[in-house]
């Protein structure tokens, strides 16, 4: 709608924007997130907006921050251009100062940011080993769904599987393949020593949740 034209308008533009950014109530209503007794005033370089599961982002950074950031475009309200002392558009920080941002053919790769943020996660994606079982129907779609074509048959690593089970690598948050890998319980089993052991310990919590 408006948020999605306005934003479009300032990437063309090369300049910064300020909005609110608003969450639910209980009423099921929506209100800008506050700063003391006033809404906070949030303050973006906007360079890409993406969708990820039916849902609008808008990617860019923070002014005076070295990573990028990430927000919903349907939380986003009061979306306006900011402006200098003297009235103009104030221009926005270089993409160049990105480094993911960039890559080797010289186009950005929305879909390869997406896979390797997973649930719009900001942790550091890593290159990370999922075993699948080979009579899962469908098991290539669930993982094209979620990663795109960024993924890839571990040969080395399914000849030292039990018969079977194959192994794809993804690049992806860690701290996200976690939730990701509970969600698909059923389907997959990650063979990363540092999510395991993160995935063990949720599900320690959950069984202390519900196991009474």
């Amino acid at each position: 709608g408006q948020n999605l034209s306005t934003i479009q308008q300032a990437i063309s533009d090369g300049v910064q924007i300020r909005f609110a950014f608003c969450e639910y109530t209980a009423d099921k209503t929506l209100i800008a997130r506050k700063y003391g007794d006033k809404d906070r005033e949030y303050r973006i370089s906007p360079y890409y907006i993406v969708v990820y599961h039916d849902r609008y982002y808008l990617i860019g950074n923070v002014p005076g921050k070295k990573n990028l950031s990430f927000y919903r475009v349907d939380l986003m309200a009061d979306i306006q251009v900011r402006m200098d002392q003297r009235g103009k558009p104030l221009k926005r920080e270089p993409m160049s100062k990105f480094q993911e941002l960039q890559s080797t053919s010289g186009q950005w790769d929305p879909v390869r940011y997406m896979s390797e943020h997973l649930y719009m996660a900001y942790d550091e994606p890593r290159r990370i080993s999922i075993k699948i079982p080979t009579d899962k129907v469908g098991r290539y779609t669930i993982i094209h769904d979620w990663f795109g074509d960024h993924f890839e048959l571990n040969k080395a690593a399914t000849s030292k599987c039990e018969e079977g089970y194959e192994v794809v690598d993804v690049v992806t948050s860690p701290d996200m393949l976690v939730h990701w890998a509970m969600q698909y319980s059923d389907f997959c089993e990650i063979l990363d020593k540092g999510v395991r052991k993160k995935i063990r310990e949720e599900l320690e919590k959950m069984g202390e949740k519900y196991g009474k």
